[in-house]
Order: C-alpha cells, then sequence, then structure tokens
C-alpha cells in the first residue's frame, strides 16, 4: 500500500498518511509533518525531521537515528537498570 502511495505521490497527487512507525515513514514519504499534541511542529523532508533532538521534543523520549543498508532507522533510546 506504501508503494502505490509513494508512486502516486512522485505522480504530483497529494497522499496523506498518519504513520507511527517513523523509519517506514522516511522510506516512503517525500516530506514529514510532525505533531505535537494535535499541532503542527515542524516539517520538511525526512532527513531534516528524523533529528534526535526534534523527535524528542515531539515524543518526550531520547531517540537515536542509525544507518542500516543505506537507510535511517529510529529507535528509541531505553534505559533501564542493567543496560548499557
Amino acid at each position: 500500500m506504501l508503494s502505490l502511495a509513494q508512486r502516486l505521490g512522485q505522480e504530483g497527487r497529494l497522499v496523506l498518511a498518519a504513520l507511527h512507525d517513523l523509519s517506514l515513514a522516511a522510506l516512503f514519504a517525500q516530506r514529514l509533518l510532525l505533531l505535537k499534541e494535535g499541532r503542527l511542529l515542524a516539517q520538511g523532508e525526512p532527513e531534516e525531521m528524523l533529528e534526535p533532538a526534534l523527535l524528542e521534543e515531539v515524543y518526550g523520549v531520547p531517540f537515536e537515528v542509525v544507518a542500516h543498508r543505506g537507510r535511517r532507522l529510529v529507535l528509541p533510546r531505553l534505559s533501564r537498570p542493567g543496560w548499557p
């Protein structure tokens, strides 16, 4: 389904999707809109929006953005007793 949405967007059509998987959104979207408490906080290309400080501001938890096989993966930085 996301491949179809991506193709339609590349044809110049407006495609709007709500995704909570930021890695998946970055893979298929040309632009991302980040909302905080129902209001637009930031918008731009995925490379601009996937900054740990910005994501932490939106979600209230620390993030890491790592490169894996030429793609950017967004991971919450979890901290628990006994974890590094």
